[in-house]
């Protein structure tokens, strides 16, 4: 692949999967709190408090965007983590998936290469998330370390 790799969503319709794939792939929670609690300006919100503002809603209270942030985190954690296999859970998440097709022999698939895009994506965010995060909390030590 070149250094721009092209997405494989936009070559299968995942319509023709089983609807528990889909769940994973389209709509599921991680992908809303995304959407709605990892927005740049939530990071901008994060690392301003990492500095001590405090930044208030339009009904006055203040509000906890590290607090989201945790939840956001939980949120893919959930759906991307790895789970022994003794253990039986009927919540579904993408390795486990992954490991069901695998043990069918389908690592080439197009579900399986589907979801392992999906968990590297999804993987990606949130550590980039969290090392931004990190970083500004760092520079906020920095900083009260220099007063």
């Amino acid at each position: 692949m070149g250094a721009i790799e092209k997405s494989i969503f936009k070559e299968v319709d995942v319509n023709k999967f089983p609807k528990e794939v889909q769940k994973l792939l389209l709509n599921n929670t991680a992908d809303k709190v995304i959407r709605k609690s990892m927005t740049p300006d939530d990071l901008a919100d994060i690392f301003k408090e990492s500095q001590g503002a405090r930044i208030s809603k339009d009904h006055g209270r203040i509000f906890d965007h590290q607090g989201e942030w945790g939840q956001a985190s939980n949120s893919i954690k959930k759906l991307i983590r790895v789970e022994r296999e003794d253990i039986k859970s009927k919540t579904m998440n993408i390795n486990k998936e992954l490991r069901r097709l695998y043990k069918q022999g389908q690592y080439d698939a197009p579900e399986a290469l589907i979801l392992g895009e999906k968990l590297s994506d999804l993987s990606r965010t949130k550590d980039t998330y969290t090392r931004l995060i990190e970083e500004a909390k760092c520079q906020r030590e920095m900083s009260l370390l220099k007063h």
